[in-house]
């Protein structure tokens, strides 16, 4: 199953957020993989499998259960989860810009 959200189905009385690092859309690809849009953009395609379930995951040990991960929404910007779980939209930007174009980037 692949799920795709936009900003604008989440823009609160039509404030779109207008850093570059934000995040404008994304979609869940295979497995534990994200491919995300930036405002100004730049894309990345992340690989957050080892970072989830890895044993000091932390929050994010919630969304080993795969059903959880697919719950991934877009809210002002940011890739959130139930439970208040978030990814920072501008780690994953300086990871999109310092790669290669089209290049499957691991979270550790």
């Amino acid at each position: 199953m692949r799920k795709t959200s936009t900003i604008e189905e989440h823009s609160a009385s039509r404030l779109t957020p207008s850093t570059p690092w934000r995040i404008k859309s994304f979609s869940i690809k295979d497995g534990y993989t994200i491919e995300v849009i930036f405002n100004d953009g730049t894309q990345g395609v992340f690989d957050l499998e080892n970072f989830i379930h890895k044993e000091n995951s932390g929050v994010f040990r919630h969304l080993q259960n795969y059903k959880k991960f697919q719950e991934a929404d877009l809210v002002y910007g940011v890739i959130t989860w139930p439970g208040n779980i978030d990814i920072a939209p501008d780690a994953l930007y300086r990871l999109a810009k310092d790669s290669s174009v089209g290049e499957k980037l691991l979270v550790n």
